[in-house]
């Protein structure tokens, strides 16, 4: 394990030299095909589309395979399931019902979801029992979005039978009855919960479903005809497939999570991980946030919501750098997914980079890594 991790630090060197030789990742076409060309060759990884956005010029680099068995090259175009990247376009789409001064980050859930009033925080005794009481302080909407409502990652219904099995009111209902593993805004606990709870206050406020919402206030505003929480048949077609990494080779596997047939009517929209689209779709999302909120000439955000998506949210004391529905490095913020696809967006120098993958049961493998070198490296020469 030791030689492993030598062998990796060895490899990050050579690639900060590599890079730190650019003067700019876009005068550098073939950088990104040059760096994950040799992790396709030797099997640690299926296919690769990166896209960097810098002021609206890109630079796509696609590298491998869609179907590794079949040698189906992988193309910006195919379907990808994007899985947690959705809880930053749900946050998105909340947005602009502050914008809209239909709610505020900081109205208590109960004022929406009633239920909520009867919530209870878990205390574990000695004896192991489970001791419940009223919590310290009121549950804000800010807190399901940031993490630190109290919830766990999902109910233990969705765990057994997927995330997509409950509309978000159900789901909701279903938290509001269950312990909460710490009172709001004290601690930090990576949720699908709080985003779908979010997403139940965003149906209440707009007498909406959570699909409807995005597709109105996001996707058509945006021009995202991939992005869907039930992709078609001829989508499914361009779904490229999942692979757990072993022993130096490309293991087919299923996507985590989901029921089958994807497309199935009785699959519901899931706001902690649902959507698949294109790298192009998310593309245009991540445009729009770089570009403080507007995208080709129409407003989407207000600069003050792009401010917020940019800033922490967590509170003090809490060291995790969440904002709503994304994660903060530095001047970029953005989110990645189960299946190791990562996104991230700067509003400071209007710049996007993207990675697509489908990659299953590990995290952060090194393949990833150089690509997070990658973008450092964008950012200092920048």
């Amino acid at each position: 394990m030791r030689k492993k991790f030598q062998m990796f630090q060895m490899f990050q060197m050579f690639l900060w030299g590599v890079l730190c030789c650019s003067t700019a990742v876009l005068a550098e076409e073939s950088l990104i095909q040059k760096t994950l060309q040799p992790f396709i060759d030797s099997g640690a990884m299926p296919g690769v589309v990166s896209i960097f956005s810098d002021a609206g010029k890109l630079q796509i680099d696609c590298v491998g395979w869609a179907d590794v068995e079949n040698k189906v090259p992988i193309s910006e175009k195919n379907i990808f399931w994007i899985a947690s990247m959705t809880k930053g376009i749900t946050a998105a789409a909340i947005l602009t019902l502050v914008d809209e001064g239909k709610l505020s980050l900081d109205d208590p859930v109960e004022k929406y979801l009633p239920e909520f009033q009867y919530v209870r925080v878990g205390v574990k005794n000695d004896d192991g029992t489970l001791t419940l009481r009223t919590p310290k302080s009121k549950m804000t909407l800010r807190q399901t979005l940031s993490h630190t409502a109290g919830f766990p990652f999902i109910l233990p219904q969705q765990k057994q039978f997927g995330i997509d099995v409950f509309s978000m009111r159900h789901q909701a209902s279903i938290a509001a009855s269950q312990p909460l593993l710490s009172d709001p805004g004290t601690q930090y606990q990576y949720s699908n919960v709080g985003i779908n709870v979010a997403a139940a206050v965003m149906e209440v406020v707009t007498g909406k479903t959570l699909s409807e919402n995005l597709q109105e206030r996001i996707f058509d505003p945006l021009g995202m005809t991939e992005t869907t929480f039930h992709p078609t048949p001829e989508q499914i077609a361009r779904l490229v497939k999942c692979y757990n990494i072993k022993t130096g080779k490309c293991i087919l596997t299923n996507v985590p999570y989901l029921q089958k047939p994807y497309n199935s009517p009785h699959r519901h929209a899931e706001a902690g991980g649902g959507l698949f689209s294109t790298p192009l779709d998310v593309l245009k999302f991540y445009q729009m946030i770089a570009a403080k909120g507007v995208f080709q000439g129409k407003r989407i955000l207000s600069e003050n919501a792009v401010e917020t998506l940019s800033k922490k949210q967590t509170p003090k004391g809490i060291p995790n750098a969440y904002s709503l529905g994304m994660e903060i490095n530095g001047d970029w913020f953005g989110h990645g997914g189960a299946l190791q696809t990562d996104t991230r967006a700067n509003f400071k120098t209007n710049q996007v980079l993207l990675y697509f993958v489908q990659i299953e049961g590990i995290w952060n493998p090194p393949c990833h890594a150089a690509w997070i070198l990658a973008a450092q490296k964008t950012v200092e020469l920048r």
